[in-house]
Order: C-alpha cells, then structure tokens, then sequence
C-alpha cells in the first residue's frame, strides 16, 4: 500500500468515527431533553417542559452543535467516495451536500429557537407556543434536506455498487419517512409526525452507522467496487 493510500484510509476511518460521534451525542441529546410537548400543547404544558427541562433543552444547542461537528467530518469521507464513484465529476454528490446543509441550517435553527426559550422560559409565557411551534416546523422541514441527501447518497452507491443493498434499502425508507414527517409537520396530526419523525430518524442513525462501517471496512486494494 503506498503511503498516499494508507493516509486516505487513515483519513476515511477518521470520518467513520465522525458518523458514530454524531449518532451517540444525538441520542444522548434525544434521552437527556425528554419527551417534547406536541407542536399544539396547551402553553402550560409547554411552558412546564421547559421549566423541568431547562438544562437539557438549553445544553443541547452545543451538543447538537458538536454532533454537527462529527456529521461534517463523516461527510468529509462520504464526499470523498461519492466523488470517486461519479469518476471525479460530481453531480449527484453536490446534490447529497445541498441537502444536508439545508437540514443541518433548519435543524440548528430549531435547536437555537428551543434554547432560547429554555434559557427564558420564565418570559416567554404569551409566545411560548409560537417559539416552540417554530422549532417544530424548522425541525419538520429539514426532512427534506436529509431525504435529499440520503437518496442522492444511495443513488450514487447502488450505481457504483459501493454501498451493501440493506444499508440503500435503510435508507431509502427513512428518507421517505423524513417526506412523510415534514408534510404532516405542517399540519395538525402532531401524533403521527412525531412516531414518522422518530421512525425516521432511528433509521437515519442506522443508515449512517451502516455508512461509517463501509467507509471504514472496505477494501484498500478496491475503494469504489462493492466486492
């Protein structure tokens, strides 16, 4: 292995570990902030959450924020491999990219909507149910920057067949889910969005650890062809 290879390995498994960062500090933020109030609570529930959970909700701008940190070290890599199986013209890479800067723009504006209440909860009763009603529909939206970049992401792989068929099918169904989600975040059945949202993002935690696995397992001697 020449030492251009062996620093691209080193490189890409540095990526892959940015993949699994991001995963366990956002389901670390998802346990320590609790159940959210639906979008359309009664302003005393809503303000009751933020009162209990103020640390949590307020904490979890910079700990989303760090969890950015690694998803844009494992893109890093992703790009790295897309490129190369588009044959160094990207197009379909470029597209992937777009999406998740709208999704990473929509959910950090989300999470910087619900820190500011929680570090004001205490005046913001009369709009608290517009603030966090914001949040929820900022979040809603950035499904459709993760669907996206997860179908452009699985389209370039199942061309060059460097991606395994259950982590495209993985992620094929959590980015329709991520669709679903956003539609019914703009409408008033807050109940199924938040199970489609979950769904979708449980799936999206797998999908991207099944992409970390790849990037960081697959063969030196052949780094664009799924053996």
């Amino acid at each position: 292995m020449s030492s251009d290879t062996a620093s691209e390995v080193r490189a890409d498994r540095l990526g892959a570990l940015g993949g699994v960062i991001f995963v366990i500090l956002d389901v670390s933020l998802g346990v320590a902030s609790g159940e959210p109030p639906e979008s359309d609570a009664s302003v005393s529930v809503v303000a009751t959450y933020y009162e209990t959970h103020q640390s949590a909700v307020a904490a979890g701008l910079w700990l989303f924020g760090l969890a950015c940190m690694g998803l844009i070290l494992w893109f890093g890599s992703l790009w790295h491999q897309m490129v190369r199986d588009e044959g160094g013209r990207p197009r379909l890479a470029v597209v992937s990219l777009v999406g998740l800067v709208i999704s990473g723009t929509l959910s950090l504006s989300a999470c910087a909507v619900w820190a500011a209440i929680a570090l004001r909860s205490a005046e913001a009763e009369t709009s608290i149910l517009l603030f966090h009603s914001l949040g929820s529909t900022l979040l809603a939206a950035s499904g459709f920057g993760i669907a996206t970049h997860i179908l452009a992401t699985n389209l370039i792989g199942a061309r060059a067949r460097s991606l395994s068929p259950w982590i495209i099918a993985i992620g094929t169904v959590s980015a329709f889910a991520f669709l679903v989600a956003a539609v019914l975040g703009s409408m008033k059945t807050t109940a199924n969005f938040e199970m489609v949202g979950l769904l979708a993002f449980a799936l999206w935690c797998v999908w991207i650890l099944g992409v970390s696995h790849r990037l960081w397992s697959r063969p030196d001697e052949d780094r664009m062809v799924l053996s």
